[in-house]
Order: structure tokens, then C-alpha cells, then sequence
């Protein structure tokens, strides 16, 4: 099983934390899309709910715009990391 680890440990520092940085990246941008997204959806909904007048469109709606901020708070910490690196 250590002969498999082997190249890993020969592999330079800066291309593995470069790879790890690259997925990591990805998947936060992909993460942050889809919450944004799934965000958006939910202000819709409890906006027509609202306007059917449902019980619980205004927590819908406030959720949703807690999950929006949630979202928007992690891009600018990620920047914020980034510009720190």
C-alpha cells in the first residue's frame, strides 16, 4: 500500500497545493451557484405564495433571503481569503 503513496510524497509541494486550490475553487464556485440559484427559486415561490395568500410565504420568503445573503457572505470571504494568499 505505500508503494502507492510513494509518488505523492516525490510530487512538488507547489503542484499538489495548486491541484488541491484548483478543485477546491471549482467546487465552491459550483456550490455557490446552485445555493444562489435554489435562493432565487424559493424567493419565487414565496413570492406566489404571498400573493395566494398561504400561511408561511413570509418565512419562505425571509429563508430565502437569509440563504441569498449566506451565499453572497461566501464569495466575499472567499475573495477576501484569496487576497490574503
Amino acid at each position: 500500500m505505500y508503494r502507492y503513496l510513494i509518488p505523492l510524497l516525490l510530487m512538488p509541494e507547489l503542484a499538489h497545493a495548486r491541484t488541491v486550490i484548483g478543485i477546491a475553487e471549482r467546487f465552491l464556485a459550483e456550490a455557490t451557484r446552485i445555493g444562489i440559484v435554489v435562493g432565487l427559486i424559493g424567493l419565487v415561490y414565496g413570492a406566489g405564495s404571498m400573493a395566494a395568500g398561504k400561511q408561511g410565504s413570509g418565512a419562505t420568503i425571509t429563508n430565502s433571503l437569509i440563504g441569498l445573503i449566506i451565499m453572497m457572505a461566501i464569495k466575499a470571504v472567499q475573495s477576501l481569503l484569496q487576497s490574503m494568499v
